[in-house]
């Protein structure tokens, strides 16, 4: 091959090397302008408040955690809550922040007797729940939305509440409650009330920050601790029993927006 011909191939190849690297950034160009379907996200950031003692800390995050799906999980499924470096992360669609903020606050745990149940799909939201008072007559929604309870004032808060927890015993799976000793002589009280009515009027609905998390039969006068059998999964069983036992949130947090995630 002389010199012309290799100067030749040379600047062939020169002008391929060219057209590929010219094609790739226009590749690259189009895939970069390309817009994405992902939805704009929020990130907000539970940090417990300084002073919080650190014994047992992991586990009460798990908790806390545990609480906020449960809660969180009527809102929206797109909704993510992580245990992150002592810190509660939730991942939430954008639009679905200030429903997010107002759910993962700290919420007062009441037990209500049903008055009445009204059932249409989507019919009842968590966003911006109906609830009253302790001393007045309020309103709930099924953590799916579909039902709406009509409930009495508060007969027991969480502060009635010592302990609960989940027994697994095959299919059978129940939350023990244990109470105090003021909370177990209301809850007989008020299951002497309700044991004599007929359904739906003999239930007692165990309601957080407007969601009826459970809304069990009355069928007899109960004398002491009660517990809730329902056909749950094992996680729904567990979630439960941290709700009823703590009520709201093992923890005090401050809540900040951590922008995109």
């Amino acid at each position: 091959m002389d010199e012309r011909q290799g100067r030749r191939s040379s600047l062939r190849f020169l002008v391929l090397v060219v057209a590929a690297l010219v094609a790739g950034v226009g590749v690259l160009g189009y895939l970069a302008a390309r817009p994405t379907n992902r939805s704009a996200q929020t990130r907000i950031v539970m940090t417990p408040v300084p002073g919080t003692s650190p014994v047992g800390l992991p586990g009460k995050l798990r908790d806390a955690a545990t609480v906020l799906r449960l809660r969180l999980a009527a809102l929206d499924k797109r909704v993510q809550v992580t245990v992150l470096n002592n810190t509660l992360v939730i991942t939430a669609p954008e639009e679905l922040g200030p429903q997010v903020k107002q759910l993962a606050s700290p919420g007062q745990l009441e037990m209500r007797p049903v008055l009445g149940v009204t059932t249409a799909p989507g019919g009842c939201t968590v966003a911006a729940p109906t609830s009253g008072a302790l001393d007045e007559a309020s309103t709930a929604c099924s953590p799916d939305g579909v039902i709406t309870y009509a409930l009495g004032p508060a007969r027991l808060t969480g502060g009635s509440v010592s302990s609960a927890e989940a027994t697994d015993a095959g299919s059978n799976r129940q939350i023990v409650i244990r109470l105090t000793a003021l909370g177990r002589r209301l809850f007989t009280q008020l299951t002497r009330e309700l044991s004599t009515k007929p359904a739906p009027i003999n239930e007692v609905a165990v309601v957080l920050d407007g969601i009826a998390l459970s809304a069990p039969q009355v069928r007899g006068v109960i004398v002491g601790d009660t517990q809730i059998s329902g056909d749950f999964t094992s996680e729904q069983a567990r979630a439960l029993a941290v709700t009823i036992r703590y009520g709201g949130l093992p923890l005090a947090f401050a809540i900040s927006e951590g922008g995109q995630p």
